[in-house]
């Protein structure tokens, strides 16, 4: 598996970075300290702990091989000062877990031992980063999940406490629980955080976008779970198991799988600290950063191209299967519509594989992805066409493909306009499309004020669905009418059809 992409998981998945403060090379991290209650660290001391984080990857439900990376190192907390803290790592040894060669350990090892990271340490909260500017993206990124397992927010005043805590992950509710306040576990169920949304690992595409309701089945399962030992004040033992569980194949009950289990051991202390300069550093959160990545149409194709000429010749899904596909959806987000047409009409005419069943398949699962204006294109037009009715492949996804439609983040005026006829009573996909309607609508008119003149056209289908009084002819007129009212309060516009709404109410005979 390509190194580079895989470490990402191993930083823990997180997502956007927050404005940067240039500093000199031997300046504090933190501005401001406050008082320490439970968690800290004693000054001018140094703590030493054993680190080890390993990633496996398998396709769940099809194979039981499995393929990962290991990462062994040395890590020392250097506490120069109150709230005023050093990560520095040592002795680090990357691995794979199945004993092939790993490309470039040597490199790894060096940039991530080349310079220490300052973090601001207030009573086990972590609220400043800081590191030369001259380090990679991914560097910052591990050492923001290794330092985010010594977070530990717990208050101590209940033996359970909700709190919306921000890490490496993101900002997200997290559980804490403990039975002898020594033994703490925090969880997280990453469907409710926020600062996520532009999250890409080794078969991770931007994630925020497609979890669903509890009461549905979401394309992305993720959580977390850590269990951390606190004992004279600091945090001895940490361990985080996160799992990260994909579903877009088209059998529900099989998915791409990546469990990220690290464990940081506390060793032993010894008095006296170490400060070695930072160059050119500077200051962010412990937010995951989105390594910026240029990639043009042209390459996108090829990669797009190659990706499924390579499944073309091996049929079978392997351990390398989940990130060959991330690497493809990858790809394709940087693709038009016209792009993704042509790709389609090459894997439907043999052009690309003339056993194209599976292909079919594979780009079918890969477009909900996206997460694209030109990928929803696609989707609206596509399913509208007879293709999509004559294609038996297509069948299973129609309602992932929906669903995954509702969650896109914004819509524009022509977006909802094509979507307008599927959103037809008549239509077979009427519900989850008018559904889907109504939310697009609430995100459109949340950044346009003239919503309503803009797109009078979904609010007059909407409000042509109630009739004058919301009276239903039978069965399938009264489920339309009900769908349409749920649009409605998915939208937040409910005072465009005030009046009809009050003929609804006032007629006595009405079912609704």
């Amino acid at each position: 598996m390509g190194t580079t992409r895989l470490l990402i998981v191993l930083a823990v998945i997180g997502c956007a970075l927050a404005g940067s403060l240039q500093r000199s090379a031997t300046s504090r991290c933190t501005t401001q300290c406050e008082r320490s209650s439970a968690i800290e660290y004693s000054k001018r001391k140094t703590y030493s702990y054993s680190y080890t984080a390993e990633t496996e990857t398998k396709i769940t439900g099809i194979t039981d091989e499995s393929t990962g990376l290991l990462i062994n190192a040395n890590v020392e907390i250097i506490s120069t000062d109150s709230c005023e803290h050093i990560l520095q790592l040592s002795k680090v040894k990357l691995s794979s877990r199945d004993g092939r060669q790993v490309t470039n350990s040597d490199g790894f090892q060096k940039s991530l031992e080349r310079y220490p990271l300052r973090f601001g340490y207030h009573d086990g909260e972590i609220r400043e980063v800081c590191y030369s500017e001259t380090d990679p993206v991914w560097v910052i990124n591990i050492k923001r999940g290794i330092i985010s397992s010594l977070q530990n927010n717990y208050l101590r005043d209940t033996a359970t406490q909700n709190i919306l805590e921000v890490d490496v992950t993101g900002s997200c509710p997290t559980l804490y629980s403990t039975n002898d306040g020594i033994t703490v576990t925090k969880e997280k169920d990453f469907a409710n955080c926020k600062e996520r949304s532009h999250i890409e690992s080794s078969f991770f595409v931007p994630m925020e976008s497609y979890f669903v309701e509890s009461t549905q089945q979401g394309v992305v399962e993720s959580t977390q779970v850590c269990t951390q030992e606190v004992r004279d004040r600091f945090v001895q033992q940490s361990q985080c198991t996160e799992t990260h569980l994909l579903r877009p194949f088209s059998n529900s009950s099989s998915g791409a799988q990546t469990t990220v289990l690290q464990t940081l051991s506390f060793i032993t202390t010894r008095d006296g600290v170490t400060e070695t300069p930072i160059p050119d550093m500077t200051t962010s959160t412990l937010i995951y950063e989105q390594p910026q990545q240029t990639t043009s149409q042209s390459t996108a194709v090829n990669s797009v191209t190659d990706a499924l000429i390579s499944v073309c010749t091996n049929h079978e899904v392997r351990p390398e299967t989940p990130k060959m596909f991330s690497d493809m959806v990858a790809s394709m987000r940087h693709l038009n519509t016209q792009q993704i047409e042509v790709i389609h009409s090459d894997i439907q005419t043999g052009k690309l594989c003339q056993e194209n069943q599976w292909l079919l398949k594979y780009f079918y699962d890969a477009i909900p992805l996206l997460n694209t204006e030109d990928s929803i294109y696609f989707m609206t037009k596509f399913i509208q066409s007879q293709s999509s009715v004559n294609d038996q492949w297509f069948a299973p996804n129609q309602d992932v493909w929906l669903t995954t439609m509702s969650f896109f983040n914004k819509p524009t005026k022509e977006m909802i306009i094509n979507l307008l006829p599927l959103a037809e009573p008549t239509q077979p996909l009427s519900k989850q499309s008018t559904l889907t309607l109504g939310t697009w609508i609430q995100r459109y008119c949340q950044t346009n004020s003239k919503c309503q003149i803009d797109i009078k056209p979904a609010f007059k289908q909407l409000s042509g669905q109630l009739g004058s009084n919301c009276s239903p002819q039978n069965n399938a007129d009264y489920n339309a009418k009900l769908t349409a009212l749920k649009a409605f309060g998915n939208a937040g516009h409910v005072t465009v059809i005030l009046p009809t709404l009050m003929q609804c109410a006032e007629t006595e005979s009405n079912p609704m």
